[in-house]
């Protein structure tokens, strides 16, 4: 009977050899199939790399006066995009039924309070003489409202007021401030009669000034986000990409510019009522 058992024993383990022989020769044959597919692969990428460089090599035998005349459009172009850029002129997708368009309004809406930083300072010279009244001053932001514009505004909140914000790009990360400010104010001069108006933080040319777009854009998106419902929303910034718009240094505006915005507002303002 031992030795029955020890042969039995015996006849499993070499069972158990053969088997794990076979899996690991079939495990080994797969690889190789894989890695003879991957080596193949590799031979077509490296033999078709060499096939587009022959064709580029007889492709790029152009003639020096070619080649030439190449370098001489390359430097007109980019003499074209510098110049465009010291221009500040802006008409990305612009519309051109839109294209240097100003509104003219024949009935402009009544008791308009402007609230503004150096660009609404601009637009009030760039519109001349008018009916309203600008709380404006160059180089402000949250602070200014908060302690100077404020206590200005409660005096001129009276019944038909309309109040037109426009500030943020002296300071586009205080977007949310803005929205607190106005939020914690509005059930107050809702009750006496003021209408609010909130005009976007318009564009800006990249690299001339310390805003970027990218700033704007997410200032207005947190304005937008958070201002009451009962604050009206003027999209100026993306009324000038469909204009167009200039600057005179990347951040301020040109005067036809200035009076787009201003006739843009007066529309919307006139539309809501």
């Amino acid at each position: 009977m031992r030795g029955n058992r020890l042969y039995l024993i015996f006849i499993s383990i070499i069972i158990a050899l053969l088997i794990i022989t076979l899996f690991a020769v079939i495990i080994d044959r797969n690889n190789g199939i894989k890695r003879r597919e991957k080596e193949r692969a590799e031979a077509e990428a490296r033999d078709a790399e060499i096939k587009r460089n022959i064709a580029l090599l007889f492709e790029d035998n152009d003639t020096e006066e070619e080649i030439a005349e190449e370098a001489e459009e390359e430097v007109e172009e980019e003499k074209e995009k510098r110049e465009a850029v010291v221009k500040g002129k802006r008409v990305i997708g612009a519309d051109p039924d839109l294209e240097d368009e100003i509104i003219k309004i024949e009935n402009a809406p009544e008791n308009l309070i402007f609230i503004g930083d150096s660009r609404t300072v601009g637009m009030k010279h760039a519109v001349g003489k008018n009916k309203y009244r600008w709380l404006a001053q160059v180089g402000i932001g949250y602070g200014w409202l908060a302690g100077t514009a404020g206590p200005m505004l409660s005096v001129s909140a009276n019944a038909g007021v309309k109040m037109v914000f426009n500030l943020g790009v002296n300071d586009p990360g205080n977007g949310e401030k803005y929205a607190e400010y106005i939020n914690k104010r509005i059930d107050k001069w809702d009750k006496a009669g003021v209408k609010l108006y909130y005009v976007s933080v318009n564009p800006v040319i990249d690299g001339y000034s310390n805003a970027t777009n990218e700033k704007v854009d997410a200032c207005n998106e947190t304005l937008k986000r958070k201002l009451d419902d009962r604050v009206g929303w003027i999209d100026t910034n993306t009324y000038l990409f469909e204009r167009g718009f200039n600057t005179v240094d990347g951040l301020h505006y040109d005067e036809d510019t200035y009076r787009a915005i201003y006739g843009y507002i007066l529309k919307m303002i006139g539309e809501d009522e």
